[in-house]
């Protein structure tokens, strides 16, 4: 959880070796504390492993997992499931659910969560099913265009495809 930029200068005050990631969940092996990097190597953003049989997901294991554990009880879930929308809402409530990180501010880092975990669950679709990959994201548009504006911009954008609206499903 990251409780901002001023909180983080004041912990580098005590100690050079701090990060603030916007959520425990986010942070990725890249940082310039080794300590951080072999930590989040194994804990951080999500990776997956899936096995497809079409649209059926035979298996979905965590490579790289949240520290709390929702990666993990969520990826279980999601072994036997049709990939399709109502799986992937499972599966981001799973995550949001048994997220840790607290509710700080005006917004809900649990949220963040779900969606950086279906993010990632998307990208790892990339190599094995480019088809079902390009559907992913396109209804993960959908779902993180959440001011009305932007569906609109995104709308001009794709000349016209319907990216922020309803009908959309993986």
């Amino acid at each position: 959880m990251n409780l901002g930029q001023g909180f983080i200068a004041q912990a580098k005050e005590y100690n050079l070796a701090v990060v603030g990631p916007e959520t425990m969940c986010s942070i990725l092996p890249n940082t310039e504390f080794w300590q951080i990097n072999e930590y989040a190597k194994v804990f951080g953003r999500p990776v997956f492993h899936v096995i497809l049989d079409g649209e059926k997901v035979i298996w979905c294991q965590p490579i790289r997992r949240s520290p709390c554990g929702s990666t993990d009880a969520a990826s279980r879930k999601l072994n036997g499931q049709v990939f399709n929308q109502e799986a992937m809402n499972r599966f981001a409530l799973s995550v949001c659910h048994n997220c840790r990180d607290p509710r700080f501010g005006k917004t809900c880092d649990k949220e963040k969560a779900g969606i950086i975990h279906l993010e990632e669950l998307f990208s790892s679709l990339k190599g094995i099913s480019p088809i079902l990959w390009e559907k992913s994201e396109q209804a993960l548009k959908r779902v993180t265009c959440t001011v009305a504006y932007e569906c609109e911009e995104e709308k001009k954008v794709s000349q016209g495809s319907n990216l922020c609206s309803p009908e959309v499903k993986i």
